[in-house]
Formats: C-alpha cells, structure tokens, sequence
C-alpha cells in the first residue's frame, strides 16, 4: 500500500513533472516548424485546412514562461540561481489552462485520418 505524505520532495517531483511536460506541449502548440528540428510534430500535420496560428488560445508572456522552465528545470545552468523567493514559481493555473483548452481546440479539429475511439476517449476527459 501507497501511503501519500505531503513533503517537499514529493511536491518539487510533481512540479518537475508538470513543468518537464507542460513544456513539451506548450512547445508543440505555440513554436512554428524549426529547420533545426523539421521532424518535429506540429498541430498543423494533423489538421485538416484548419489555420492553427490563428485559432489556438495563444500564452500571454509565452517566451518568458518557457525562458524560465528552461533555466530552472531542462539546462544545467547556474542561471537558475538567479530566481529567489517568489520569483521561483510558475503560473501553473495559466499553463495548465492554456495546455487544456488548446488540447481542446486541437480535437476538435482533428483531421478524419486521426479519429478513432481512443481520441473520443481522450476528449471526453477535458
């Protein structure tokens, strides 16, 4: 049996976690197409004619939020020092609110090619 305690470990693991990957989809809902990185997926490979650019929820103050994930999470950098107090947190509400109604607006415009039973699981859980 899994007993759950509330320590600063296991808080700063769940941050880590939601940060590493909130990342990851911030980054594939807000970037354009790179030529550093041209396999990387894109929500407009899997749309149909749907002009993502313009029609995703965009980030207010996108490139600083993921500046700062960046520094104090995914680079080995002493530049992570520089953030004390509350200066270290992260708008988690903000992100997570724009990762959910993006996901949103992405499954909903879903080209036919990528429907299947899994993706209507998927929606009915945002």
């Amino acid at each position: 049996m899994v007993i759950y305690t509330h320590n600063q470990t296991n808080v700063n693991v769940g941050l880590e976690n939601f940060l590493l990957h909130s990342r990851n989809l911030l980054e594939f809902f807000h970037e354009k197409r790179s030529k550093r990185f041209p396999y990387d997926a894109k929500p407009e490979l899997f749309l149909d004619g749907f002009n993502w650019r313009n029609n995703r929820q965009k980030l207010d103050k996108y490139t600083a939020i993921k500046h700062k994930i960046d520094v104090q999470l995914v680079h080995l950098s002493f530049r992570r020092l520089n953030y004390k107090g509350s200066e270290k947190s992260h708008p988690i509400k903000k992100i997570y609110n724009n990762i959910i109604d993006n996901c949103k607006i992405f499954l909903d415009n879903l080209s036919k090619t990528y429907e299947s039973e899994k993706m209507e699981q998927l929606r009915s859980l945002i």
